[in-house]
């Protein structure tokens, strides 16, 4: 798959969608640097953002189910390949519905989390090689999301040094 990502500065991000809960993590003190990303695995939308912290050599790194597309009878087929049973029209709604209403909290059991963190890793490996930034934070509050956090520190970012405090993963490029 080609990835193409279109990125939005993040004084947009602060204006539209303000209930992500690492925004508040942010300063916007150069809305031109922190990038705002989405991809689309199937019939799920994610979004990506990056942004500045109070600390100008750390950004924030969030990324979450932005919106799901397709008609009742198409989410209904995507739900029951995904969960193996049968899903309705209406109860993929009501799912799609719950879905979106947590995806902030972690996992969303689509099926697709290696597809997932391909394009998650895409647009941070693109932000590094852009921005060169010194570290990088990730927060999660559900297990399997910390746990998928420590993997991909591990596997993508062997060289930089990693600390975790509480559901907060802090990497940061070891000194040359």
């Amino acid at each position: 798959m080609i990835l193409t990502h279109e990125y939005r500065p993040v004084q947009a991000v602060f204006e539209e969608h303000q209930n992500i809960p690492e925004l508040k993590q942010m300063i916007p003190r150069d809305h031109s640097r922190g990038i705002w990303s989405k991809f689309q695995v199937g019939v799920f939308e994610y979004s990506v953002l990056i942004g500045p912290t109070r600390d100008p050599d750390t950004w924030v790194v969030s990324f979450e189910l932005f919106d799901i597309n397709g008609t009742p009878d198409q989410l209904a087929r995507e739900f029951s390949k995904i969960w193996k049973q049968k899903v309705s029209a209406h109860e993929a709604e009501v799912i799609k519905q719950r879905l979106l209403n947590n995806s902030a909290q972690g996992r969303t059991r689509t099926g697709r989390s290696s597809e997932v963190l391909g394009n998650v890793l895409s647009i941070v490996n693109e932000f590094i090689v852009q921005y060169h930034p010194k570290c990088l934070r990730f927060s999660a509050l559900e297990p399997s999301r910390q746990d998928l956090y420590r993997s991909m520190i591990k596997r993508f970012l062997p060289d930089w040094k990693s600390q975790e405090t509480g559901n907060t993963f802090t990497v940061c490029q070891r000194s040359r």
